[in-house]
């Protein structure tokens, strides 16, 4: 939906994106603190490295995107959080590749 039903409403577009960026990430600092437990209490796996690295990565991401209402620090965090999911995609991909096998 690239526009809310109650558009007319909205008296700051600027004040509307805030508040849809801060949901977003207020929830995955939920997300990622059951990642963690499920982590550690449920899958009985402890903290790897790689674990940790997500772990830490995805929180301060999403921690930074929840305090700060600059746009420039959005974007910074938006960036950052991409730029990490491609290295963790890539990194999985290299270590889970039939190619790496032989």
């Amino acid at each position: 939906m690239i526009a809310p039903h109650y558009a007319e409403k909205i008296e700051s577009w600027k004040e509307h994106f805030l508040i849809i960026r801060f949901r977003l990430y207020l929830t995955n600092v939920i997300l990622a603190q059951i990642f963690a437990l499920v982590q550690y209490y449920v899958l009985d796996s402890g903290f790897g490295e790689v674990v940790l690295f997500v772990y830490l990565c995805w929180t301060l991401t999403s921690l930074v995107g929840t305090i700060f209402s600059n746009y420039r620090i959005q974007i910074a965090v938006a960036i950052f959080s991409l730029s990490i999911a491609t290295l963790i995609s890539i990194t999985t991909l290299a270590v889970e590749s039939p190619w790496t096998k032989y």
